[in-house]
């Protein structure tokens, strides 16, 4: 009997180790996938997110590239629920106000030919859908993404999309407050240091634009139970938007439009 058992332990332990491989998080990101499993992953949900941020001070207490931080991992997480592939983010944003050692930025004009040279590109590799996300929640820096969308759209079986975090009827979010704090708590929270800002005065304008925080003072309202919800609201909001427009995309289209 002890022979016979003995005898089925490389088996279990093989067995153990399917298991664990198939129950283990789908890779979603571009930079560690083997061509095998880039390619299996554009046949199942042929899907790409591009996340966009910037290297902008964000108070003392969190770091410059909080906007790419949050933009990339909710790409991630929409991903590994829904499907597809997500790129490194990228940080070189428009030129804004040189505060504290805030990056200058790169010309729009140039960010606008990086990305369709991306998105382009990413068409050509068989995605169907190319979810653009800026995670700096202002005009110029979604731009850029809108012009590559719509390149890629008008040019073939692809469908371009640009969007913030959040989606369309969210209230517009905070700088470096309660809001972006506890994403910073999930996302990267060895990078938080709430200690820097116990003696600033949130209290007025004045004080908010001194401190470069702008929203609900994170000391009392920022957590990483709040992030996680946010987090994954988020996430399912940039998964559901990829989704529609594969299904649009996919679907049959009416005789005299093939």
């Amino acid at each position: 009997m002890k022979k016979a058992v003995a005898a089925l332990v490389p088996f279990l332990m093989m067995a153990a180790g399917w298991a664990h491989a198939e129950g283990r998080q789908r890779k979603v990101r571009y930079e560690e996938m083997l061509p095998h499993e880039l390619s299996a992953a554009i046949k199942e949900r042929p899907v790409a997110y591009v996340p966009y941020g910037s290297l902008e001070w964000h108070g003392k207490h969190l770091p410059y590239g909080v906007d790419a931080f949050k933009a990339h991992a909710l790409c991630v997480r929409a991903a590994e629920k829904f499907g597809g592939v997500v790129l490194p983010a990228t940080y070189w944003n428009p030129p804004g106000p040189a505060m504290y050692g805030s990056y200058q930025g790169a010309p729009a004009a140039a960010m606008e030919q990086v990305f369709i040279s991306v998105f382009r590109s990413l068409a050509s590799l068989g995605f169907k859908v190319i979810v653009g996300v800026a995670g700096h929640d202002v005009p110029e820096e979604l731009a850029p993404l809108q012009k590559a969308a719509q390149a890629v759209t008008v040019e073939g079986s692809t469908y371009g999309a640009a969007t913030y975090e959040f989606m369309p009827g969210d209230p517009w979010s905070d700088h470096a407050a309660a809001y972006e704090t506890s994403l910073m708590m999930v996302f990267k929270p060895d990078l938080v240091s709430m200690s820097r800002i116990k003696d600033e005065d949130l209290s007025t304008q004045e004080g908010q634009a001194k401190a470069g925080i702008h929203g609900r003072d994170p000391r009392r309202h920022a957590s990483r139970e709040a992030g996680e919800r946010e987090a994954a609201r988020l996430a399912e909001g940039l998964g559901k938007l990829a989704e529609e427009r594969l299904r649009k995309l996919e679907a049959p289209r009416p005789a005299q439009y093939r």
